[in-house]
């Protein structure tokens, strides 16, 4: 657990405010090449990131106005309490015919639901209003008109800051979901929401 300096100056966009690492994370993490990617907590926040080099050894951490409002940063340099471990993103090798042997005595739907890597940003609509009403603002999910429910998979900017790790997040999640549907006999559908489009400002989807 170390103390960086969190500095106030901004990228180009304006959104992005820059924690400068001191030290040479390549060296530090023994990643010679490829890109650093590092998890851990600031000011006791979660977070996942990739390190940016500036070359000759120096790294730097990126930070969204989201992180920037939730670990109390206006504007002014600060110091932050930063923890930081490396995270291998590299292909795991492994004996195909090794793996071909391990038998597994439990069912998808009995696996599905006691695997954990929990996340809890589920939304389930069960009102009839709200799912008539976004079956109407999009031809696409029409069958929410009739359906029993609607299940929205959300993500969480703060904890995961890997926009790619997001997604993959949500999409994985989704397709567990669809899994355990049609494990029970009943049909399911995968309806994609589109980021600032008419359907997602609709408020069934809130605010964020």
């Amino acid at each position: 657990m170390s103390d960086y300096t969190w500095r106030s100056k901004k990228d180009g966009s304006g959104r992005l405010t820059i924690v400068e690492i001191p030290f040479n994370a390549k060296e530090v993490f023994h990643k010679p090449k490829g890109s650093v990617y590092v998890s851990g907590t600031i000011n006791g926040i979660e977070y996942r990131s990739k390190l940016l080099s500036r070359g000759s050894g120096k790294f730097v951490m990126v930070s969204d106005k989201a992180m920037q409002k939730s670990i109390g940063f206006d504007g002014q340099e600060m110091t932050a309490n930063i923890t930081m471990a490396s995270e291998d993103l590299e292909a795991v090798t492994g004996e195909p015919d090794k793996i071909a042997d391990v038998k597994c005595g439990l069912d998808v739907l009995t696996a599905i639901k006691t695997r954990q890597s929990i996340r809890n940003h589920f939304i389930v609509i069960r009102d009839r209003c709200v799912l008539s009403m976004l079956a109407q603002q999009n031809s696409n999910a029409a069958m929410l008109e009739f359906s029993a429910g609607a299940i929205i998979v959300c993500g969480d900017k703060n904890r995961e800051g890997i926009e790619e790790f997001l997604y993959a997040d949500c999409a994985a999640a989704a397709q567990n979901i669809l899994l355990c549907i049609h494990g029970l006999g009943l049909g399911g559908v995968w309806c994609g929401v589109v980021p600032n489009s008419d359907w997602r400002k609709l408020p069934a989807f809130g605010s964020k």
